[in-house]
């Protein structure tokens, strides 16, 4: 929910990275960041306030990808976003994400397999 809120409220892009995934989001004057740690296995939430949060643990896989506007009305196919350009293009993104546990006396499970979400961003404009 907190991803969610904070994409919708996002005014742009302003920096992300596919590998490592991390992603920025510019809200006025203020930026949230959202970064990925494979090592650790964990998706954290920092806000240029100095707020850190862990909203992952035990995430083995985490990708963040970008996409322009629906080009077609009535469409809901979303297409990547122009290469080079995609601080002025990106107006989905999509978070796709794997998390397991251990449960006790069992070895490693998968308890969510691959969850994905694509969310607009509602505040940029055109």
């Amino acid at each position: 929910d907190m991803i969610t809120r904070d994409i919708r409220q996002a005014n742009y892009v302003s920096d992300y990275s596919a590998a490592p995934p991390k992603l920025t989001l510019a809200t006025g004057s203020k930026s949230v960041t959202y970064t990925f740690d494979p090592d650790a296995q964990t998706l954290t939430r920092s806000s240029s306030g100095g707020a850190n949060k862990v909203l992952l643990n035990n995430c083995t896989d985490l990708t963040f990808s970008l996409y322009q506007r629906n080009a077609v009305g009535g469409s809901y196919d979303v297409f990547p976003v122009a290469k080079g350009d995609w601080k002025t293009t990106a107006k989905v993104v999509e978070l796709s994400w794997k998390t397991n546990r251990r449960l006790k006396g069992t070895s490693r499970i998968n308890t969510e397999y691959v969850e994905t979400a694509r969310i607009v961003i509602r505040k940029q404009s055109d």
